[in-house]
């Protein structure tokens, strides 16, 4: 540790709530605490509302630290970074603590990453007073917690290093959700809009169902612009698995030759039930629902830190919740060995009838009529205890294309999986070399040179 480290109290390391003025009845942005992500670094404005006098006040870059159970224990720390354009101050929730540097004495990126520490999150936790279920962190309590403050060079070359990885996985979860998005475009394109059916519809002059009049006539003026343009049009290999007419079914008009029918034409639940703890040394890939909610990543537990029946995660799967499903989550898991893959019993684990049939099964579960229909049949009080029974979302009807469509679809389509699986495993890994970092270099235990290359000239 540098000669010129120091600890002293949290509250006079940091600003802790600084004073902000807003006018009463203006609009500013606000943030929501549910719009803080723990996988994240950053949170945007939720949307902007009158400011009516109540709420966390705060300035771009200060860091919004949940203070009551159980938001603050499952990471829900952000710094506000604001939608481009956007700028001026704004405010939140009453449940955040706002936390900034103090000139002279904090770097603000390193005050961020001060209430990153688990030492420190671990001790806010230890503040919390109040009956059970409301209890709360009183933000002069802090002041307990003695924060290791370094030459403001240094911290801003431990805020530039940790920074470097949080901007890494930030790009990959951005590549990611333009690879969602691709994906969800060509399965809504060919199995919700029936593009390429109207393609052909079109050019053989036959009939287009009233249902899908306007989508035909957006199709027109994209065809005419192809022609225009020489844009190049779907290869005639993939256009000439779909048919040029359609046919009546009990979920409306589908391409002739196509089905509906049950969702167990396309997928089965498997529920082979595991017990970790028969297995107390072993270590456990856990994929569970706040795996999800904190970034898709499983976590690896003791069994005998597990104490509940899980159910098998095999490589082919995908898994959606049954619990809460106003809030869907779907899952696919990168499985490398099964033997110690084990997801909650709140999801259901399905896998597809064939085995490559896995991004259709996903991206079928993903789409918004799928979802809708799935949180249409739950049961239960309303809130975080409704479910949905795995027997309902077997008999539930979606569209049954021919396998040599579905085939195509996931040829084109895993493709993007791959990438976008890849990129997880890569955040992963980053999230743990900076989550390994982080105690090292705050406690002085690894002591770096804060040279211009790191943080240019310190001013």
């Amino acid at each position: 540790m540098g000669d010129e480290w120091r600890y002293i109290p949290f509250t006079e390391a940091v600003e802790v709530n600084p004073k902000i003025s807003l006018t009463r009845g203006a609009v500013y942005p606000f943030v929501d605490m549910k719009a803080v992500d723990p996988s994240r670094r950053g949170v945007t404005e939720s949307g902007f509302r009158e400011f009516k006098g109540g709420g966390t006040r705060f300035l771009p870059f200060d860091t919004l630290m949940a203070r009551i159970t159980p938001c603050l224990e499952n990471g829900k720390i952000a710094r506000y970074e604001p939608s481009p354009g956007i700028t001026g101050p704004a405010f939140g929730s009453t449940e955040f603590i706002i936390i900034r540097g103090k000139e002279g004495v904090t770097d603000n990126d390193y005050a961020y990453y001060l209430t990153q520490w688990d030492k420190f999150r671990h001790f806010a936790i230890s503040q919390m007073t109040g009956s059970s279920g409301r209890q709360r962190v009183p933000a002069d309590s802090l002041s307990k917690f003695m924060a290791p403050v370094p030459t403001l060079p240094e911290q801003r070359a431990i805020a530039y290093i940790l920074g470097t990885l949080d901007n890494k996985i930030e790009l990959n979860r951005k590549m990611n959700q333009t690879l969602e998005a691709m994906a969800q475009a060509i399965f809504k394109s060919w199995f919700v809009d029936f593009d390429p059916v109207i393609d052909n519809t079109l050019k053989a002059g036959k009939p287009i169902p009233d249902s899908l009049a306007k989508r035909a006539a957006k199709r027109k003026q994209v065809l005419e612009k192809v022609r225009q343009n020489n844009y190049p049009p779907l290869p005639k290999e993939i256009a000439d698995l779909f048919p040029d007419e359609f046919e009546d079914s009990e979920i409306g008009p589908i391409p002739e030759g196509w089905g509906a029918g049950p969702f167990t034409k396309i997928a089965t639940l498997t529920t082979k039930t595991v017990r970790p703890g028969e297995c107390p040394d072993r270590f456990w890939e856990h994929y569970s629902i706040p795996a999800f909610d904190e970034g898709c990543h499983p976590k690896w537990e003791r069994g005998d830190t597990i104490k509940s029946g899980k159910y098998q995660v095999l490589p082919s799967c995908v898994l959606a919740s049954k619990l809460n499903p106003q809030f869907p989550r779907v899952w696919m898991p990168d499985v490398a060995d099964p033997t110690v893959a084990i997801c909650s019993t709140e999801f259901m684990p399905f896998v597809p009838v064939h085995e490559q049939w896995r991004p259709f099964l996903y991206e079928l579960l993903k789409s918004p009529t799928i979802q809708e229909e799935i949180c249409s049949r739950a049961t239960g009080s309303t809130g975080s205890r409704q479910r949905v029974k795995p027997k309902d979302i077997a008999i539930m009807s979606v569209i049954l294309p021919p396998p040599k469509v579905i085939t195509a679809f996931c040829t084109i389509v895993g493709g993007l999986h791959k990438k976008l699986l890849a990129n997880q495993r890569n955040s992963f890994l980053l999230a743990r070399i900076r989550d390994t970092l982080l105690p090292r270099l705050l406690s002085g235990e690894i002591e770096i040179e804060a040279t211009e290359a790191f943080v240019g000239r310190d001013n």
